[in-house]
């Protein structure tokens, strides 16, 4: 009898501890995946973090670096899969980075991205004609035409931790 109302407050201070412990934890947790989608927008533009990003480019250039050191993903540009850094320019590059932590340099027109997981968009659209410079969506939000040329920052999914400043002038 003895050991069963021993076991029964073990279990009562167990279901009390738990949810405690959860709530100190919350401030630690790791953020949810977020969504990014470029569309259709002309300018420089930095993103980097972690996760799954498909991109076109009409025409322009393309500087992939993969920071995961030993990782099983290699990005592809055209279909063709590269090691842990890319260069390319050109028309119609298409470029897929299918996991791990990466820095994506994009300048160019036309240019279309769709990334899921964490990270910082850095955009400087180039407004060389009327009207805006294309679409940025983050989330479920409402999509943003980018017009003037001051430089933006989005957060998608949280920021990535160990970032580097970004300077658009010398991308």
């Amino acid at each position: 009898m003895r050991t069963a109302s021993l076991a029964a407050t073990l279990v009562a201070a167990l279901l009390v501890a738990l949810p405690a412990s959860a709530a100190k934890d919350k401030d630690k947790a790791p953020a949810l995946p977020g969504t990014l989608a470029v569309e259709d927008v002309r300018g420089t533009f930095v993103i980097t973090g972690a996760g799954t990003l498909v991109g076109h480019i009409e025409r322009g250039s393309l500087v992939v670096v993969d920071r995961s050191l030993n990782d099983q993903w290699s990005t592809r540009v055209n279909g063709v899969p590269y090691g842990k850094s890319v260069s390319a320019r050109g028309r119609d590059l298409n470029f897929w980075i299918p996991g791990g932590h990466y820095r994506v340099v994009v300048k160019g027109e036309g240019i279309s991205i769709s990334a899921r997981g964490i990270g910082t968009l850095h955009a400087r659209p180039k407004q060389d004609a009327p009207g805006p410079a294309g679409i940025v969506r983050v989330g479920d939000g409402e999509a943003q035409p980018l017009s003037g040329s001051s430089e933006r920052i989005l957060v998608f999914g949280g920021p990535v931790e160990d970032e580097q400043p970004v300077d658009l002038d010398s991308e």
